[in-house]
């Protein structure tokens, strides 16, 4: 037997999902020495409790309701150094996922004190989501070879890496399975006439979307499966969607009566809000995570360059969907179920296009690029079968390539999914835990004067809680910059800052990497645009904005041409020098003493990388 004959026998074995599970069960095994990063210390402090911290707690239906948009509360929260000072004052970060909160909550009953029980939790989900999707594409492939390749090029795809691993991220999988259940029993639905499946696909819909957001593009799929695949009268085919609809439709409204949803934060775009500026950025990001879903490097490399770099990846991402369409159209012109995919990956597209683009957020456009790509490369195995190997260069090319990203280089990245997901939490938890342990900063005001991103110490003093070290009275980020910030210290108790390029550097274009002397690539600039989760560019400031903390102002006494804060004056009650205040910076990934400038003189932070995390 050859090589293909077997990989074509394997991928039509009935037992092929069981084989896919223990393959993917391997790859995503370094998990289980994960332990708990970044959001995962928010959870625990929420379904734990923390005693210096009672209103971290919060009810596991409500877990990722993390800013209710109240100004009083974000204000405490600015106060104490949770939130940054340039927060929006009604900054509202809140998600509805109980059927995901209900799964961490069981996490915490259960084995409170092992993240790797809570990790193999994780795994078990995705396991049944690979179990459920093979399924899925045998149920409406054209071929059983096309399903099969279909269901191994989704199993082990390094898009799911980030979700499978981070705890904080498994929403996705638990919706994702949901989505693979309604969309299983619609399909029953619709080709046996069963009322019961019509329901438990309503039903799992439902559950889909209390797990994630994301879970809205299952009406993608039931869109594109009338359009494609079901036979009859328009009349009957739309009467096909009405389930979805209303369960979707219900599903909004409660969403936003109880007051969900995130608003005041430059990170998120709302369509139904500010169509105008989510149109610009779908048009900017769709060719981005279309690249992603089928070409290499992922298209969070897009975060890592300069913007001339950005813009020349952006074009050379829509010359490669050009050419894909181009590759794809003979198939797509004469195969439906090939059609009904690329329609339910491209109606995926725009809810995943109101954040910044990343590879993390292809699970759902994935389902139909993982099958049309079992149509593209099972036609192609045919043809080549019958001696009819297509002539056109472009077409060997594409299929060369597809399959080096899909089968070769995706599940080495699943693999190290876990690496990288190490390597970003301990940005945050490793400088956090480098502050001094001693007893005496439990009664002192720490301030950050730079660091690559206020986000990377919010949830600091909670990590130092549940550590058992002592945690500062509070832990207030004053300068937040990748590129150099000149500090002024004109009294003893004041400091001015100007960093390069203003606060809050621009995320779209131009950002960071503009100026000439600035590298073409570099792993910081990412962190450029978490500053703007806490405030949108449509709240402007304004000189003189003075935003008021205990025993601190921040005063605001310039701005760049774009209405951001350019130069701020921290005026302090007391001298910096006082016991009662401790400062310190961000330096190779941890956070070392801040050599204050002497009154009247000037100092220059220059931000030195992290070293690399083996």
């Amino acid at each position: 037997m050859t090589y293909r004959s077997w990989f074509r026998t394997w991928l039509t074995n009935p037992r092929l999902g069981i084989h896919l599970v223990l393959l993917t069960l391997l790859l995503g095994a370094p998990s289980l020495w994960l332990g708990w990063q970044l959001d995962d210390y928010v959870h625990r402090a929420s379904l734990v409790g923390v005693d210096q911290f009672p209103d971290a707690s919060r009810a596991w239906w409500n877990l990722f309701g993390f800013l209710d948009g109240d100004p009083v509360v974000n204000q405490a929260l600015i106060e104490r150094g949770a939130l940054p000072w340039w927060s929006s004052p009604t900054l509202r970060l809140a998600f509805f996922r109980p059927v995901a909160g209900l799964t961490h909550w069981l996490d915490y009953q259960l084995w409170p004190n092992t993240p790797a029980l809570m990790h193999l939790q994780s795994l078990f989900w995705y396991a049944a989501v690979v179990l459920g999707m093979t399924r899925l594409f045998r149920s409406t492939a054209s071929v059983a070879f096309a399903a099969g390749i279909a269901a191994l090029v989704f199993a082990i795809d390094d898009s799911h890496g980030m979700p499978l691993v981070w705890l904080a991220n498994r929403n996705s999988v638990v919706a994702l399975l949901f989505t693979t259940i309604s969309l299983l029993s619609h399909i029953r639905w619709r080709r046996d006439g069963s009322h019961r499946h019509a329901w438990l696909s309503a039903v799992a819909l439902l559950l889909a979307l209390l797990s994630a957001e994301g879970a809205i593009a299952t009406c993608a799929y039931v869109v594109s499966y009338a359009l494609f695949i079901e036979r009859g009268a328009v009349s009957k085919r739309a009467r096909s969607l009405l389930p979805a609809t209303a369960v979707t439709a219900l599903w909004l409204v409660a969403y936003k009566i109880l007051g969900y949803g995130a608003s005041g934060s430059g990170m998120y775009v709302d369509p139904l809000t500010n169509p105008l500026r989510y149109l610009g950025a779908a048009v900017e990001r769709a060719p981005l995570l279309l690249w992603g879903q089928w070409a290499w490097p992922p298209s969070d490399v897009h975060q890592l360059v300069s913007a001339p770099a950005g813009r020349l990846m952006w074009a050379v991402t829509v010359v490669f969907a050009a050419g894909l369409a181009y590759v794809l159209y003979p198939l797509l012109r004469r195969n439906r179920v090939a059609r009904f995919w690329a329609v339910g990956m491209l109606l995926s597209l725009p809810p995943v296009c109101a954040t910044f683009a990343s590879h993390r957020l292809l699970m759902f456009v994935g389902i139909g690029g993982a099958g049309l790509l079992g149509e593209f490369l099972a036609e192609w195995q045919g043809k080549c079968e019958g001696g009819k190997r297509p002539l056109l260069s472009l077409s060997r090319l594409a299929v060369f390539g597809l399959i080096v990203v899909h089968m070769f280089l995706a599940p080495l990245g699943l693999l190290g999914a876990s690496h990288a997901m190490k390597n970003f939490g301990v940005l945050s938890d490793g400088a956090v835990r480098s502050l001094p342990s001693d007893e005496s900063i439990a009664g002192q005001d720490v301030f950050i004067v730079q660091i690559p991103a206020a986000f990377l110490a919010g949830s600091g003093p909670l990590v130092l809680a549940m550590d058992g070290r002592p945690v500062p009275r509070r832990l207030v980020t004053l300068g937040s910059s990748i590129f150099p910030i000149e500090i002024e210290r004109p009294t003893a108790s004041t400091l001015i800052f100007r960093p390069e390029g203003g606060f809050l550097p621009p995320s779209g274009g131009p950002h960071p990497g503009e100026a000439k002397d600035h590298p073409v690539f570099h792993p910081l600039y990412v962190h450029t645009q978490f500053d703007h989760l806490f405030r949108d560019v449509g709240e402007p400031f304004t000189v003189g904005r003075r935003i008021n903390l205990s025993g601190l102002t921040a005063h605001v006494t310039e701005l760049t041409p774009d209405h951001r804060p350019a130069e701020v004056r921290f005026d302090f009650d007391h001298p910096l020098e006082d016991s009662r205040y401790r400062c310190v910076r961000w330096s190779a990934g941890v956070f070392v003493p801040f050599d204050l400038p002497a009154v009247g003189a000037k100092t220059v932070v220059r931000m030195k990388p992290s070293k690399p995390i083996r």
